[in-house]
């Protein structure tokens, strides 16, 4: 069974948290990851609110999750809010131009989850809240159980409230091939905020696995997007977790492996 992003996930969105955070993780401040903005949605184009995360590449890019958008691939919805460590106030807001998917993306099991959001009005990136991020390069190793940062805007547990406030958690990095006998015969579950995008199994060599051994820590619904650092350098960018929920012992957090795309996001940012 393999179930994409549809219609026939309405009826089970409403069932679902709206807004949902870093699981067991802490509080911090732009000022210590001024690269991470708010990537927002609205309908009816006067009310945004926070959808999923992204990570600021240069003063026109930033670098996200392609499923926060795919099913409405329209830029003039979008806004991101950057220099803030509050998703619905301070910094600035950009208009968004363009949105830019990998040509690749694979519905089925989320595989080249990634895509960049070029913003009408330029990112002031000499600002101390406001800055590129430093982007994994193909050589980029990130070695098992080393400590990554997975950072956001979602929820503390599976049926919390929003976060409010930037966070961030300390995962290790898991073993591929344990990652992917995991997900082998289960069905994850995507991280967008308005979205809910199933598959089954499938890892393949562009994804990035992290969790914590006891899963007190994770990452959750409305951190699509967001980023995953190793020594500061950013190597993931949050894609799905499993079908259990925030926090699962069993299932890990899965992440696109950004070493995977040096050239593409060289080229389209």
């Amino acid at each position: 069974l393999k179930i994409a992003l549809t219609d026939l996930f309405l009826n089970i969105i409403s069932a679902l948290p709206s807004q949902e955070r870093i699981v067991g993780g802490t509080i911090t401040s732009i000022n210590n990851y001024p690269f991470t903005v708010s990537l927002q949605f609205s309908w009816d184009n006067v009310r945004f609110g926070h959808k999923c995360g992204a990570t600021i590449l240069n003063n026109r890019s930033a670098v996200s999750a392609i499923h926060c958008w795919v099913n409405n691939p329209v830029a003039n919805r979008f806004r991101i809010r950057s220099g803030s460590t509050t998703k619905s106030s301070g910094g600035w807001m950009h208009n968004v131009a363009q949105l830019i998917g990998h040509p690749h993306f694979n519905r089925a099991n989320l595989d080249n989850d990634i895509g960049i959001v070029r913003v009408a009005t330029l990112f002031q990136i000499h600002l101390p809240t406001v800055r590129a991020a430093r982007v994994a390069g193909t050589h980029h190793h990130v070695p098992d159980n080393h400590d990554v940062v997975a950072l956001g805007w979602g929820n503390i547990h599976t049926d919390g409230p929003g976060s409010e406030q930037l966070r961030r958690v300390v995962l290790r990095a898991v073993n591929h091939t344990q990652c992917r006998m995991a997900f082998d015969y289960i069905i994850p579950i995507g991280l967008s905020l308005h979205q809910i995008v199933s598959v089954t199994g499938g890892l393949t060599a562009n994804m990035l696995c992290a969790n914590w051994i006891d899963a007190s820590r994770s990452i959750c619904f409305g951190d699509s997007g967001t980023g995953l650092l190793h020594n500061n350098v950013l190597v993931g960018v949050a894609s799905f977790i499993g079908w259990d929920g925030c926090g699962s012992i069993r299932w890990p957090s899965v992440f696109v492996r950004v070493s995977r795309y040096e050239t593409w996001i060289r080229t389209n940012s």
